[in-house]
């Protein structure tokens, strides 16, 4: 066991997870794109709106075009305009054919 902030706990012992927020990318210019199992994360493309990278990105990521954006645990328009270490997040309603 590691000095790293680490607790044992005993086999037989419950343990609560606290719910935890999506976080962003911790380096510069990088923005992960997720879209079903699809996971690529990207340099340089922060800037540009999630209309933008449902376009470009749509046929490579398997991106439906009614599907929802989440930009860092938040839900997003077309309009959104990314920044520096967004995790992006396309996903269908549970569901929805196609």
């Amino acid at each position: 066991m590691s000095n790293n902030n680490e607790t044992a706990v005993a086999e037989d012992e419950e343990v609560e997870l606290a719910e935890v927020a999506p976080v962003r990318n911790e380096a510069t210019g990088i923005i992960t794109v997720t879209c079903g199992a699809n996971v690529s994360t990207f340099g340089n493309i922060s800037g540009r709106s999630i209309g933008a990278l449902r376009q470009d990105l749509g046929d490579v990521l398997g991106i439906q075009p009614g599907a929802k954006a989440i930009a860092s645990g938040e839900e997003v328009n077309d309009d959104y305009i990314t920044v520096d270490g967004d995790r992006i997040e396309f996903i269908k309603e549970s569901g929805t054919k196609g």
